[in-house]
């Protein structure tokens, strides 16, 4: 499933029109470096227009201002998962591609910490068992569903 679904995510990317300019936003850090190097070469092979911008963070007000630009095409690189609502608000004119390998799920350790062995377990068991159905309905999901909303989001951990 993750296998098509990636290649229906490059295929689209392919699919773009070389004449418009796609608007890279990474991360400034090593991970978000490394993956502009590797897009921008394959950028420069394929012939599409590109600019690169790397940030420290994703804010509200930066994927708000975005949607404002001329740019039609977005590819946020080792970070836009945690912002994944935001951008679906903000940018429903733009496809918008995000190649992110974080996970989204938080814990609050102060209140983990405070339950005793037995509510652990029962929380785990729980949380495994919401895990378990929502795999299995994010699976029965069609992906063209996705493609559709011009939203195409890559993460190993979703």
């Amino acid at each position: 499933m993750f296998k098509q679904y990636l290649k229906e995510c490059a295929d689209s990317f392919r699919d773009n029109d070389n004449k418009e300019t796609i608007r890279i936003i990474t991360h400034m850090d090593t991970d978000g470096i490394s993956a502009a190097a590797i897009l921008t070469k394959a950028m420069i092979r394929e012939r599409k227009k590109f600019s690169v911008v790397f940030v420290n963070c994703l804010t509200k007000e930066f994927i708000k201002s975005l949607a404002s630009e001329p740019n039609r095409i977005f590819v946020f690189l080792d970070l836009g998962t945690s912002h994944i609502t935001k951008i679906k608000q903000d940018l429903t004119e733009k496809t918008v591609y995000i190649l992110d390998h974080h996970s989204t799920r938080i814990r609050k350790i102060n209140e983990v910490a405070k339950k005793t062995d037995e509510e652990k377990i029962k929380i785990d068991e729980e949380k495994r068992k919401t895990d378990e159905e929502k795999k299995k309905n994010d699976e029965e999901k069609n992906t063209s569903q996705y493609l559709s909303q011009n939203l195409f989001h890559v993460n190993p951990h979703i």
